[in-house]
This record gives C-alpha cells, structure tokens and sequence, in this order.
C-alpha cells in the first residue's frame, strides 16, 4: 500500500518542479514575468537613441557623453554633468576665438508633448533655456547663437517619469 503513494508522491515532485520551472525560470520572453519584460523594454529603448554630444567642424571637433537633459513636457534644463559643463567650455572658447562663426541649437521635442507657453512647440522652448544658459554662464554673445527644433522618437522617452536624455543638437556654422 505505500508503494502508489510513494509513485504519487515522486509524480507530485517533479509535476511541481516542472511548473515552477516554466512559470519563474523560463527563457523565452513569454514565460518571463511582467517586471523583466519591462526592464528588457527600456534597456532597449535607450540603446535606440545616440545620447552622446558631438560637435565638429573643420578644425574643431569635441564630445560629450552626456547631453543636455529635460523632464518630460518641461523646458526647464536639469544640471549639466561635469562631462557636458568642460565639452560647452571647449565649444565656448571656440566660438568666443572665432566671432565669424555661429552656435546653432536645436531643441528636440516628442509630439505628445504638446506646446509649450510661449514657443511653438517644446523644442525651442528647451533651444531657448540652453541659449539662456550658454550666454550666462559661458559669457557666449547672443548674437552668435541661433535656435531651432526637431521631434524625437518616443525611444528617446524612457517613461512619464525619466528625463528626456538627448535634450538638444549642436552645430557650429558660419554667420
């Protein structure tokens, strides 16, 4: 009489492993749970976007790591990584040394964002904050910084909650 309960109970064993095996130790997406599906997601929305600050010209070549960095809907910069604040000093110095020369600015902004107050979209709004910071703190002309704006993909968004990573572009052009 024990041997059947002695089966049952090796059976029990290993249909109990099995299910555990399947439900929290899976390999395929579909078997992992919801929380390391959404990690994987934004892993891969970040590695979408080039965060990085690049500037080049002919005779002038700098970069960041870092970027500029907004919250979601906002214009308002978030502090500069020390990274970004010696990359902005080259660039300053640079456009400072050569008054023929023009900073250009372009604001990124995602079309959910809506309009900001008083510019046409989140975009300029951010170009005009980065102006504001560059002519204050990097003694920059006014004259020699010119804003624009571009939408970003969504992968540039991590969530509500996450600041947009690559707040601008910048190009050095001629006057």
């Amino acid at each position: 009489m024990k041997i059947p309960y002695i089966i049952l109970l090796v059976l029990w064993i290993l249909a109990g492993s099995w299910y555990a095996k399947k439900t929290w130790c899976g390999t395929s997406a579909a078997t992992k749970p919801a929380a390391t599906k959404t990690a994987a997601v934004a892993t891969t929305a970040k590695s979408d976007c080039d965060y990085s600050l690049m500037v080049k010209t002919d005779d002038f070549t700098v970069k960041s790591s870092d970027n500029f960095q907004f919250k979601i809907k906002s214009s308002k910069m978030l502090d500069p990584t020390d990274d970004l604040k010696s990359t902005l000093e080259k660039i300053a110095e640079y456009v400072n040394a050569n008054p023929d020369r023009i900073l250009k600015v372009e604001g990124h902004f995602h079309s959910t964002e809506g309009k900001a107050q008083q510019h046409e979209n989140q975009g300029l709004a951010r170009a005009e904050a980065i102006k504001g910071y560059l002519v204050s703190e990097y003694e920059l002309s006014s004259d020699q910084v010119s804003l624009s704006s571009s939408k970003v993909t969504a992968a540039c968004f991590l969530d509500k909650k996450t600041p947009l990573l690559k707040g601008a572009s910048i190009t050095i052009g001629d006057k």
